[in-house]
C-alpha cells in the first residue's frame, strides 16, 4: 500500500442564519473530494481563530456572534501526511433593534436656536434608517425626522428650560436615547402693553399696567414715561410688582401721553402709548357708595346717594369695579343711584367705585374713593387630567395642577384609580388643598400592569372631577424560572431547552446562559462564559467548548427591571485531539555537533495522551516515539539551521505543532585577512577588508584599529586605539575612511571581526599621508615704531603646524606683498613713508610642500597730527538779539577732532564737537567777529577772522510829548526821539484821540522834525495826543499827553441802540455826544414821546420794563450841558415773541361725492386773536370718538397736517365712513404752542361692506325662504336690503333678520 499524502478537493463550509436567532451561525461541510489516506480531524477557524477540531461535518457557532456583522470561515481537513485548507466563506448576520444609542449634544447659538449633534449608536445592529429628534418644553413638543447626524432647532422661547432625546431606528426596530436637559439664554422681552390710565381730578391720573406676556429673562426694571406737546419726563424707575403708581401735578386741558418700558439682562421693549387728556373740570370730593352688597358668586348690588357739584350738571353716573387693571368694568347707569353688576368672576375682590360725569364734558367724570368686597365661592370647574408616574413595579406617583377655575377655597382633593374597563373607582387618598401630589403603592398594584387615575377637587359649594390619566406600573424581577434540560452534542457543543418563567413581570428580553469549567486545580479561577438569545426564543446550542472537560451552566432570564437565575447543571464534553500543544525548548551543546530538545504536555489534552513523536526536516519518518518529554538530537554542524516539529496523539486523533527552526551553538571566528588600502591624502585613508574565512556564527560587529607615527619626529608608534565600529555586518565587503588624519604622517591599520563567543585580528597595514598646508598660522604683531607717525614695525613667528617642510615667508600690506622672506630669515619689518592717523592691513603667508596658508589680517593705525587748515566759520544773524555760527570739518583733519572752540571779540564762547552754536543775549543792530579753533590729539589750528551783524529791532522808550494850548481851537505837540531807537527811525505819526492827524517819513536830508501843530478844535473839549516812532522793524508809542478847551451846547447825538431782551422789556444803550461841547450833566429817554428815564451822565443804558407781547415802540434820547440840550432822531425796536394766545377750535365739514358717500373731512381755522409772534405752522391732530353704553372713549391722537396754510382736507384711508371723530389745531411759533378745544364732525356715509350672502332656510316649489345677515360693516344707517334671484332684484316686504 502507498503511503498517505494531503487530501485534496475541500468545498469550503456551508453557512446558514435562521433569522429568528441573531447569535448563531449554522454550519455544514462534506468530505474532500480524494482523501488521499484517513482524515483524521477537521479544523474549522473564524477570522484566524479555532473554533472545532473534530470529526463531525456540521457546527453550531454561537461563540460572541453580534447581529448585522460579517464573519469569515475556513474549513481544513487532515491526514497524518498533513493538512488541505478550503477557499473562506464570508456570511453576514441578520439585523437587530440599535443599541448603546447616547444622547445629544446641546451646543445655544442664540436665544432662540440651538445647534443639536449626535454619533451613530455604538451597536447600530443593522442599518441605520431614521433618526427623530425630540424637543419638549416652554408648553410645546417638537419631533424632527432626520437622516443626519445634526439639526438646528430654531423659533424656541427665550429663557426656558427644554428636555431633548434622541430615536434611533434600522430596518427592525428603534432605540431612544436618555434625555438631555438646556436652558436657552435671555432673550429681548416683548408683549408689554400700554398702560391704562384713571383720571383722578384735573392735575393727577392714576396708571396701571401689567408684566409683559413675555419677559424672557429676568425684569431688571419697570419705566413709566409721560410726554406732552414739548418733552418727556420719567416718572417712574424700579423694579417693584404693585404695577400701580400716581401723576400729579398735570395742567388742565394737556394731553399726555404714557408708555412703560422694561428691561431684562439683555435689552429693552418699549409698549405703545396711552394717550389722555386732562378735564378742565371734574366733580371732586364724591362720596363712596353707601352700599355694597354681594348677592352671589356672580352678582353684587351698588347703591350711593346722590351728590352735585359746583363744576356743572352731572348728567351721568358709572359704576366701576376695579378701575384701571386689566380686568376693570365700566357700567353707565344715566341718572340712576343704585345698580345690579352680574357676570362677574366667583370668589373675587373687587374695587368698586361711584363715577359722576359733568355735562357737555367727555373727560369730566369723577371717582369716589373705593369700596373693596368679594363675591361668594362657586363650584369649581376646569380641573385637568393629572400626571401620573410610574416609579417602581408597585409604586406609582399622582402629581395635578389646581383648577383653572378653583372659584373658591379648594379644602380637599380625592384621588382615584380603577383599571381600565372597569367601573368600580377605588379611593386611594384625600389631601388638603394645598397639597398636590401622592404616592400610591402597595400590593394591589401588580408590575407591568395598566392602571388609571383620577384627582376630585372641591371647594365649599361643590367639586370638579378631572379625566382619566393611564399608566403602565413599571416591570420587576421575573420569577418561576426552570432549570434548561442540556443535550450534550460532541466535544465542542451542547444543545439547550428552556421554559419562559411562569411570573415574567414584563416582557422578557433576552436569556442568558452562564457556563463554567469545574477546575480540579482549586488554585486556578473558575472564568463565566455566558451566550444571551432574545426573549422570545425556548432553544439554542452552544459550541466552541473545551472537549473532555467538566462544565457548569446555569440560565439566566432578564427584563428591563431585573432578572431570576436556576440552579447549575453540571455536563461533559466528548474527547477531541489535542490541543494548545507548545514549542520544543531546545539546550545547546557548546561544541555544537548536538541539541536536547524538552516539551510540555499540550495545554489542552483533550483527553489521554497515548504517544508523542518528533519529525526533522520534511522527513515523515519519526526521529522519536514514546511517552518521554526529553530526547538528545545529535550530528549537528555548528550555527546551522535544524527544523523540527512534535505530534501528540488521543484515541480521538492527533495534532501536530507548529514546525520550530533552531540553530546549533557558535564558536569564534577564524582567518581575518589584512585590510587593503586605497586612496590616500594628507588627512583620509581609504580601507577595505571582506569577511573572515570561517565566521563559525553570525558576525555581530566589525572594529577598525589604527597605530600612528610622525614623520618629521621620528617616534615609535603609538598603541592601537578603535577608529571605526559597525554592526553591519550582512555584507561580503565592507570600506572605511579614515579621515582628520595629520599630513607628512606613517599609519597602520589592523581588521577584527567579533561574533558571540569571540573575535579574530588581522595582521597590520601601513599608510603614509601626504604633505599640507601649514596650520596654526598667527596674523603679525604690528606697533608704533617711537614716535614716527609714518612708520611701523611688524614681526611674525613659525606656523604652528607646519604640515610638511617651510620653503617662504611673504608679508603683506593692504593685499600688494611687500617682500619674501627664506625660513632663516629674521621675522621682522619696518615699514616707512606712511600716512598719519591711516589704517593699514597686514597679513603673512607662509609655504610648505603641501602649499601656502595666510594668516588673518592685523588691522593698525598710524598716529595722529594737527589739521592741515581751518576754514572761517559762516555766520548769519537770526534775529536782532541771536546769531547762528556753523562751520565744517577740515578737509584734511590728520585724526580725530577733540574739540571746536569758537572765539567771539577774541573771546571763547563755546567748546565742543557740535558744527553749529547759536549766540543770545545780543545788541540789535550791532556788529560781532568771530574766529574758529579746531584741535585732534596731535595739535591745534586757528580759521581766520569773519564779521556779523545783528538785525534791527523795534525801537524802545518813547517818552510822552509835551502839549502847548496855542488858541481856544489849536494846540502845539513836540516829542524828543527814542531812548533806544534800535535802528534807524524812519517816521514819527500823531494821533489825537486814536485817530491819525499828522505823520513825517525821512527824506533825502536823513533827518525828521519833532514837532506838529493841530488847528480846528471844538472848545471845550479834552484832547489827547500820542507819538508814535518807527523804524524798519517796528515801532514804538509814546504815552498819551491830555489838554482841554473850553465848552458849548452838546451836537452830534446819536439815536439809542435798543435790543429787545424779553417779550415785555427792551434794553436801550446810547453814547456820549460826537461833540459835547462841555460836560454832560445829563441824559433823558423818551418812548413813543413819553419820558422813562431821566439820570446822570455815569448811565448810558435803561431797560424798559412792561411793554406788550411782540410790538414795536420808538425810543430818543436827550443830552444835556451847562450850556444847553440836544434830542436825538428817533429808533424803533419790536419786543420778543411769547406763545400764541385766543386759538380757537377749527371749522369741520364733512365731504360727500356725487352719490352722497363718504370722501373726507375739510378742516379751516383762524390766525389765533394774539399770535404774539409769527405762527410759523399749524398742527392739525385727529382723534376718533368712540360712543359706547358705558360712556365716551378716544382712539389714539394722531398728526395729520403740519403746515403754514389756514385749511386741510383730510382724505386719509384710516376716516372710516359714519364715524365721529374729533379734530383739535395748534398754532407754533418759535416760542411755544397752543392747543385749540376739539371739535366733533360725523363722516359722511358709504356703501355697507363685508355683506354676506343670504341663508337659504326653506324651499318649496314656488317659494325661497332666506334670512339675512346684518353687514359686517354697515358704514351707515341700513334702511333697505334687496335680495337679487339670478341678477334680478325681488322686492320683499316682510324681511326675516
Amino acid at each position: 500500500m502507498t503511503l498517505q499524502a494531503q487530501p485534496q478537493g475541500l468545498a469550503p463550509p456551508k453557512a446558514t442564519v435562521d433569522p429568528t436567532k441573531l447569535n448563531v451561525i449554522y454550519l455544514s461541510w462534506k468530505l474532500p473530494e480524494i482523501s488521499n489516506g484517513e482524515i483524521l480531524r477537521f479544523i474549522l477557524t473564524r477570522d484566524g481563530i479555532e473554533l472545532y477540531r473534530g470529526l463531525d461535518i456540521q457546527f453550531s457557532d454561537d461563540t460572541n456572534i453580534m447581529p448585522f456583522r460579517s464573519y469569515t470561515y475556513i474549513l481544513s481537513a487532515c491526514t497524518v501526511a498533513g493538512c488541505v485548507t478550503s477557499e473562506k466563506i464570508t456570511i453576514a448576520t441578520t439585523q437587530a433593534p440599535p443599541e448603546d444609542m447616547l444622547p445629544p449634544k446641546l451646543v445655544v447659538i442664540n436665544d432662540t436656536t440651538i445647534q443639536a449633534y449626535w454619533t451613530p449608536p455604538a451597536k447600530p445592529n443593522g442599518m441605520i434608517q431614521l433618526y427623530t429628534f425630540l424637543i419638549f418644553g416652554a408648553n410645546q413638543s417638537r419631533a424632527y425626522n432626520t437622516t443626519g447626524l445634526s439639526i438646528t432647532l430654531t423659533d424656541l422661547q427665550p429663557y426656558s428650560k427644554y428636555s431633548t432625546k434622541i430615536q434611533v431606528c434600522n430596518d427592525i426596530g428603534c432605540t431612544w436615547s436618555t434625555d438631555v436637559t438646556i436652558q436657552t439664554p435671555e432673550g429681548q422681552p416683548a408683549g408689554l402693553d400700554p398702560p391704562d390710565i384713571l383720571v383722578a381730578s384735573s392735575t393727577s391720573v392714576d396708571i396701571f399696567w401689567s408684566p409683559p406676556d413675555k419677559p424672557n429673562g429676568e425684569i431688571l426694571f419697570y419705566g413709566l414715561i409721560r410726554s406732552d406737546q414739548t418733552k418727556q419726563d420719567r416718572i417712574y424707575m424700579g423694579k417693584g410688582d404693585n404695577f400701580h403708581m400716581s401723576d400729579y401735578w398735570l395742567s388742565p386741558g394737556a394731553t399726555y401721553q404714557y408708555f412703560l418700558i422694561m428691561g431684562n439682562s439683555i435689552g429693552n421693549i418699549s409698549s405703545g402709548s396711552s394717550a389722555v387728556t386732562m378735564p378742565y373740570r371734574l366733580p371732586s370730593n364724591i362720596p363712596p357708595p353707601k352700599n355694597v352688597t354681594v348677592l352671589s358668586a356672580t352678582e353684587i348690588y351698588v347703591e350711593w346717594n346722590y351728590f352735585s357739584s359746583s363744576e356743572g350738571f352731572i348728567d351721568q353716573y358709572r359704576v366701576l369695579l376695579n378701575p384701571g387693571r386689566p380686568d376693570q368694568i365700566i357700567i353707565g347707569v344715566g341718572l340712576n343711584l343704585s345698580k345690579k353688576v352680574t357676570g362677574l368672576t366667583p370668589f373675587t375682590t373687587y374695587d368698586v367705585r361711584v363715577q359722576g360725569c359733568l355735562q357737555d364734558q367727555p373727560l369730566g367724570c369723577g371717582s369716589s374713593p373705593g369700596r373693596v368686597v368679594q363675591t361668594y365661592e362657586a363650584p369649581p370647574y376646569g380641573l385637568a387630567g393629572p400626571h401620573v408616574e410610574s416609579v417602581a413595579s408597585n409604586i406609582v406617583d399622582i402629581s395635578w395642577e389646581p383648577p383653572k377655575f378653583p372659584n373658591g377655597i379648594i379644602t380637599q382633593y380625592l384621588v382615584y384609580y380603577k383599571t381600565p374597563g372597569s367601573q368600580i373607582e377605588l379611593l386611594i387618598n384625600r389631601v388638603d388643598g394645598e397639597t398636590f401630589q401622592v404616592r400610591h403603592a402597595g400590593p394591589e398594584l401588580k408590575p407591568f400592569f395598566e392602571y388609571e387615575y383620577k384627582v376630585v377637587g372641591g371647594n365649599s359649594k361643590g367639586d370638579v372631577s378631572s379625566s382619566w390619566t393611564r399608566v403602565r406600573t413599571l416591570e420587576a424581577p421575573p420569577t418561576g424560572l426552570p432549570q434548561p434540560v442540556v443535550t450534550v452534542t460532541g466535544a465542542f457543543s451542547i444543545n439547550l431547552q428552556w421554559q419562559h418563567p411562569a411570573q415574567p413581570n414584563g416582557i422578557i428580553t433576552k436569556y442568558t446562559f452562564v457556563y463554567k469549567i469545574v477546575e480540579r486545580d482549586p488554585t486556578v479561577p473558575m472564568v463565566n462564559l455566558s451566550l444571551s438569545v432574545i426573549g422570545n426564543t425556548t432553544n439554542t446550542s452552544i459550541s466552541g467548548l473545551r472537549p473532555y472537560a467538566d462544565y457548569q451552566l446555569q440560565l439566566q432570564a432578564l427584563n428591563r427591571a431585573g432578572s431570576t437565575t436556576t440552579s447549575w447543571v453540571n455536563f461533559k464534553t466528548n474527547e477531541s485531539s489535542p490541543s494548545g500543544l507548545g514549542l520544543f525548548d531546545i539546550e545547546k551543546i557548546d561544541t555544537g555537533t548536538s541539541a536536547i530538545l524538552r516539551w510540555g504536555a499540550p495545554v489542552h489534552p483533550n483527553g489521554i495522551i497515548t504517544t508523542y513523536r518528533i519529525y526533522e526536516g520534511d522527513s515523515s519518518v519519526a526521529v522519536f516515539q514514546g511517552l518521554n518529554q526529553q530526547f538528545e538530537l545529535r550530528r549537528l554542524q555548528p550555527y546551522t539551521d535544524y527544523t523540527v516539529q512534535l505530534e501528540a496523539c488521543t484515541t480521538a486523533g492527533c495534532t501536530r505543532s507548529v514546525l520550530q527552526t533552531f540553530r546549533s551553538a557558535e564558536i569564534p571566528p577564524s582567518d581575518q585577512s589584512s585590510p587593503l588600502i586605497g586612496e590616500v591624502t594628507s588627512n583620509k585613508v581609504t580601507l577595505t577588508w571582506t569577511r573572515p574565512g570561517n565566521a563559525n556564527g553570525l558576525i555581530t560587529m566589525y572594529e577598525v584599529l589604527r597605530k600612528s607615527n610622525p614623520r618629521i619626529q621620528k617616534r615609535s608608534l603609538s598603541d592601537p586605539v578603535v577608529i571605526y565600529r559597525t554592526m553591519d555586518t550582512a555584507t561580503s565587503s565592507y570600506q572605511y575612511t579614515d579621515t582628520n588624519l595629520q599630513p607628512f604622517t606613517e599609519y597602520q591599520y589592523s581588521i577584527r571581526a567579533v561574533n558571540t563567543q569571540g573575535s579574530t585580528q588581522s595582521p597590520w597595514q601601513t599608510a603614509f599621508t601626504q604633505q599640507a598646508p601649514p596650520d596654526g598660522v598667527d596674523p603679525p604683531i604690528v606697533t608704533y615704531l617711537d614716535s614716527n607717525v609714518n612708520a611701523l614695525n611688524i614681526k611674525w613667528i613659525a606656523p604652528l603646524k607646519p604640515n610638511g617642510i617651510i620653503q617662504s615667508y611673504q608679508l603683506q600690506r593692504n593685499g600688494s606683498v611687500l617682500f619674501s622672506f627664506s625660513p632663516l630669515d629674521k621675522k621682522e619689518f619696518n615699514d616707512t613713508g606712511l600716512t598719519a592717523y591711516t589704517w593699514y592691513n597686514y597679513t603673512i603667508t607662509v609655504c610648505s610642500g603641501g602649499g601656502c596658508t595666510t594668516s588673518e589680517p592685523t588691522l593698525f593705525r598710524t598716529k595722529e597730527s594737527a589739521p592741515l587748515s581751518v576754514s572761517p566759520p559762516t555766520v548769519v544773524a537770526i534775529n536782532s538779539t541771536a546769531i547762528r555760527v556753523t562751520w565744517t570739518i577740515p578737509q584734511i583733519t590728520n585724526g580725530e577732532i577733540s574739540i571746536y572752540q569758537l572765539k567771539m571779540d577774541g573771546i571763547i564762547v563755546f567748546k565742543g564737537l557740535q558744527l553749529l552754536y547759536v549766540l543770545g543775549n545780543l545788541l540789535p543792530y550791532h556788529e560781532y567777529s568771530f574766529r574758529l579753533v579746531a584741535c585732534t590729539k596731535g595739535g591745534c589750528v586757528e580759521s581766520g577772522q569773519v564779521v556779523g551783524i545783528t538785525e534791527d529791532d523795534s525801537p524802545q522808550g518813547m517818552l510822552p510829548p509835551a502839549l502847548r494850548i496855542m488858541t481856544a481851537t489849536s494846540i502845539e505837540v513836540s516829542w524828543l526821539p527814542p531812548e533806544f531807537p534800535n535802528g534807524i527811525i524812519t517816521s514819527y505819526d500823531v494821533r489825537r484821540d486814536g485817530r491819525l492827524i499828522y505823520t513825517q517819513s525821512i527824506g533825502s536830508t536823513g533827518s525828521l522834525s519833532t514837532t506838529y501843530t493841530d488847528y480846528n478844535l471844538n472848545p471845550g473839549t479834552k484832547y489827547s495826543y500820542v507819538v508814535t516812532a518807527r523804524n524798519r522793524k517796528g515801532s514804538t508809542e509814546s504815552p498819551p499827553s491830555l489838554a482841554m478847551t473850553f465848552s458849548s451846547s452838546p451836537s452830534g447825538l446819536d439815536p439809542p441802540t435798543l435790543y429787545p431782551l424779553t417779550a415785555t422789556s427792551i434794553q436801550a444803550i446810547w453814547q456820549t455826544p460826537g461833540s459835547p461841547n462841555g460836560v454832560i450833566k445829563n441824559y433823558t429817554l423818551y418812548r413813543d414821546g413819553e419820558m422813562v428815564y431821566a439820570g446822570g451822565p455815569e448811565q448810558l443804558s435803561y431797560i424798559v420794563p412792561g411793554l406788550q407781547f411782540w410790538t414795536s415802540y420808538s425810543f430818543r434820547v436827550q443830552a444835556c450841558t451847562d450850556r444847553g440840550c440836544q434830542l436825538s432822531t428817533p429808533a424803533s425796536a419790536r419786543t420778543l415773541e411769547a406763545i400764541p394766545e385766543g386759538q380757537r377750535s377749527p371749522q369741520l365739514r364733512a365731504l360727500a361725492d356725487q352719490n352722497g358717500a363718504h370722501t373726507g373731512i375739510l378742516v379751516t381755522w383762524e390766525s389765533p386773536q394774539k399770535p404774539n409772534g409769527i405762527v410759523k405752522t399749524y398742527e392739525v391732530y385727529r382723534r376718533q370718538l368712540i360712543k359706547e353704553g358705558i360712556g365716551v372713549s378716544y382712539g389714539p391722537t394722531k398728526l395729520v397736517y403740519n403746515g403754514s396754510q389756514l385749511q386741510y382736507t383730510d382724505q386719509s384711508n384710516e376716516l372710516q365712513p359714519f364715524t365721529d371723530y374729533q379734530y383739535s389745531v395748534t398754532s407754533v411759533n418759535s416760542v411755544g404752542k397752543l392747543a385749540s378745544l376739539w371739535e366733533t364732525v360725523q363722516t359722511k356715509q358709504a356703501s355697507p361692506a363685508a355683506v354676506l350672502p343670504p341663508i337659504v332656510m326653506e324651499t318649496t316649489l314656488s317659494t325661497i325662504s332666506v334670512t339675512i345677515t346684518p353687514p359686517a360693516v354697515p358704514n351707515g344707517v341700513v334702511y333697505n336690503y334687496n335680495v337679487l334671484v339670478n341678477g334680478t332684484v325681488v322686492s320683499v316686504e316682510v324681511l326675516k333678520i
